[in-house]
């Protein structure tokens, strides 16, 4: 649990973890209400997803969690349920990341069962995997963490667009990460099935780069209609997909000791404070009408300097390149999107 404070400003040069806010600490220093509004988490049964559909519970949204397993979802629901009543629903989309077909099949039962939603929350993903391709021919890991949710995006807009109004505009969050800054993305070779080696950093590193220009891209296309996208980077968390990775890739990542050790645990974040900046971002006031923000700590980052391990890299707003995924994305989905 956190010991936050309550001071004013939470971001310091170098926070210690207590110094780190939760979710819920977001929500109730910002009064934030959700009432009447409708929220979608992809992933929001596990690791910091649970803690972001905590925080939308205690402000009374009505969330819809799109996961895989519905009995392993529903335990996680039932037990936010009894924590906060005040919830204006909590229910299940099952759907598979790893299909567009059950992307597509996710967001027509979605558009079924509500009239509205205001929040997108793109937070569900995979981290580090050994090389595998989905059904649909994809590298996994940016299959799901940033193909699935371009199709989800694509098939709700329209909802989202409905559903903005001038007191709060519709928000998408892409949930991203700092390692977007430690490398790019090779579109002659973007499922690395034409010879290019496959690192499971390498692709998770493109994957969390295309989850920043998506925010931005959505932001150019849908802001000037009410509909505003932010990505962030959650925090330094040790969760069980982390303790899952093989000890000698952890050391090559540079976050883990010669033994596999976690060399970040003073200033890490549990589960809770790695869902704040989540919250904050589909949530505050501060940012009502803004988008194309890449975000940490609960706060708007800067640019990237060299042997710190903050900001967002150059490569994070080349508008270009951003433009280049979007269209490349849009071909991969256009099966399952109806103009």
């Amino acid at each position: 649990m956190s010991k936050f404070p309550g001071l004013a400003k939470w971001t310091t040069p170098v926070m210690t973890h207590d110094e780190h806010p939760t979710a819920l600490d977001v929500i109730k220093r910002d009064h934030v209400s959700l009432r009447n509004k409708t929220v979608l988490v992809t992933g929001g049964s596990a690791g910091i997803g649970v803690e972001t559909v905590r925080a939308f519970a205690y402000a009374g949204a009505r969330v819809f969690v799109l996961a895989r397993s519905v009995d392993k979802a529903r335990q996680v629901l039932d037990k936010i349920s009894a924590e906060f009543p005040q919830h204006g629903g909590l229910e299940i989309i099952q759907g598979e990341l790893d299909s567009l077909a059950s992307v597509n099949d996710a967001a027509n039962d979605f558009l079924k069962r509500s009239d509205q939603l205001h929040i997108l929350v793109n937070n569900a993903g995979i981290y580090q995997v050994p090389f595998a391709l989905t059904k649909d021919g994809f590298e996994s890991q940016l299959a799901i963490d940033h193909i699935a949710h371009h199709l989800l995006f694509k098939k709700l807009v329209p909802l989202l667009i409905k559903s903005s109004t001038p007191q709060f505009q519709s928000r998408v969050i892409a949930v991203a990460s700092l390692v977007h800054m430690w490398g790019g993305v090779d579109f002659d070779d973007i499922n690395y099935t034409n010879g290019r080696e496959y690192t499971p950093s390498g692709a998770y590193i493109q994957a969390k780069l295309a989850n920043i220009w998506f925010a931005n891209y959505v932001e150019r296309l849908y802001g000037d209609q009410g509909v505003h996208a932010l990505s962030l980077h959650p925090g330094l968390i040790t969760t069980a997909s982390v303790e899952a990775i093989p000890r000698e890739a952890k050391i090559k990542m540079g976050m883990f000791n010669a033994d596999g050790d976690y060399l970040f645990t003073n200033v890490g974040k549990d589960e809770e404070q790695g869902a704040a900046t989540t919250v904050w971002a589909a949530t505050s006031p501060e940012l009502e009408g803004k988008g194309a923000l890449y975000l940490e700590d609960v706060a708007i980052a800067k640019p990237s300097v060299p042997g710190v391990m903050a900001g967002y890299s150059p490569a994070a707003f080349d508008d270009a390149q951003a433009a280049k995924m979007w269209d490349w994305t849009e071909k991969a989905i256009s099966k399952f999107v109806v103009a």
